[in-house]
């Protein structure tokens, strides 16, 4: 069975759990450590050995309990393309282009670059999906409350929708919640949040079930109607997947704004929105909105990042006038 994610890191850390459940008690990692003191300062040799080691047993330990879970990295295929912001009129891979630079442009090291590698990939793994798919075997999709998830789902979907009916396709939604030594784990926001040695109790907790090919072709036909609308978001409300404007979380944003003081870093706003909602919007989307409150004045840039840091991180942010009250 095919495994199909709709990011890089979830696809990353998938490959490995599969890796490491075929040796599952005597599995082992390079681990590395950075850190530095309260002042900026290095640690000791000392200090970076005790860590190191701390760590070291850590993953040992989460290892040793981990549920194995079946399945072969050669299997795991990603489709990191950004689907629930832009244009989506033109749903090819090349269309998403720009809006791939868009939301990597606060990175100015890599943007661009990583922009063309995850079109190179997508593009590369779509072709080896739908041949796979069309020789008969099933499908299945890893989806979070995210809409990326839920709009790269419906988006493969339509690419493959000719070969309906085939093999099986199955929906692995991520668990609220999972159990591990009695204690209970809160929800990872994504399936890129879940370590390796996790994997396999997350599937154990989470809901699985087989897609009827009447459903496939509604998830496309759905999809075809997002594509008609071609708005600027998409969102999942009240577990719909829907057209939504560009100012949608907005009013979540100033809301955190408004407790915020006169100055602050503008990594901290972030931070916070993203701490206190749950709603599927990340960093990059927030970094967008906050640009837009800046060109209307509502907020001013005092201290601008260096050019080789992402701009949402380094920099001080001003209330104006406007936005104090």
């Amino acid at each position: 069975m095919l495994e199909i994610l709709f990011s890089e890191s979830a696809a990353s850390s998938l490959k490995l759990a599969m890796t490491h459940s075929s040796t599952i008690a005597t599995s082992s990692a390079v681990i590395g450590v950075v850190l530095t003191d309260k002042d900026g300062g290095q640690p000791t040799k000392e200090e970076l050995a005790a860590i190191q080691k701390k760590a070291e047993e850590r993953h040992r330990r989460e290892w040793e309990s981990a549920v194995p879970i079946e399945g072969s990295p050669c299997d795991v295929y990603s489709f990191e393309l950004g689907w629930s912001v832009g244009a989506i009129a033109d749903d090819s891979i090349p269309a998403r282009e720009p809006v791939l630079r868009e939301l990597l442009g606060i990175f100015p090291r890599q943007g661009n670059d990583s922009a063309g590698d995850l079109l190179a990939r997508a593009a590369a793994n779509l072709q080896t999906v739908r041949a796979r798919v069309a020789a008969g075997e099933g499908l299945r999709l890893w989806v979070g409350p995210w809409p990326d998830d839920w709009c790269g789902a419906s988006w493969l979907l339509t690419q493959l929708v000719e070969f309906s009916p085939c093999g099986a396709i199955d929906i692995v939604e991520l668990p609220r919640y999972v159990e591990k030594g009695g204690q209970t784990i809160l929800q990872s926001r994504s399936w890129g949040d879940v370590s390796p040695a996790m994997w396999g109790l997350y599937l154990k907790n989470a809901q699985v079930y087989r897609l009827p090919a009447l459903m496939w072709r509604a998830a496309a036909g759905c999809w075809r109607t997002l594509q008609q609308q071609n708005a600027p978001l998409r969102a999942v409300l009240n577990g719909q997947l829907v057209s939504a404007g560009a100012d949608l979380y907005d009013g979540h944003i100033r809301a955190v704004l408004a407790e915020m003081p006169e100055e602050f870093n503008e990594a901290e706003l972030i931070g916070r929105i993203i701490s206190v909602y749950h709603l599927g919007f990340g960093d990059v989307w927030i970094s967008l909105r906050i640009e837009e409150i800046i060109r209307r004045g509502e907020l001013q840039v005092i201290t601008a990042a260096p050019k080789d840091k992402p701009r949402s991180y380094h920099r001080i942010l001003r209330k104006t006038s406007a936005d104090k009250g």
